[in-house]
């Protein structure tokens, strides 16, 4: 996914989201058997937008500081740390 293409996702506003085209990533299975990198390439296919998301009927809009912690990051320590999905 190309940085413009995060960007994008990143800006779509949590108001005007129909959530039930939002993915739902407590349905989500997570193959712990594939490497990292592939885990993730994984999750943002099915995810489709790591910014907003539902959990169950929650919907969850991620913002990132400018200068903080890196997406990836991020997003290991909180998607697959809730999941129990993080590398051993």
């Amino acid at each position: 996914m190309t940085q413009e293409a995060l960007s994008a996702l990143a800006s779509q506003d949590i108001n005007s989201a129909d959530t039930k085209d939002l993915a739902d990533i407590s349905r989500f299975e997570i193959d712990r058997s594939l490497a990292l990198d592939k885990r993730l390439d994984d999750f943002l296919l099915k995810v489709k937008n790591p910014y907003l998301f539902k959990v169950g009927d929650l919907t969850v809009k991620i913002k990132m500081k400018e200068n903080g912690t890196e997406f990836k990051t991020a997003l290991l320590n909180s998607v697959f740390s809730i999941r129990g999905n993080l590398p051993v």
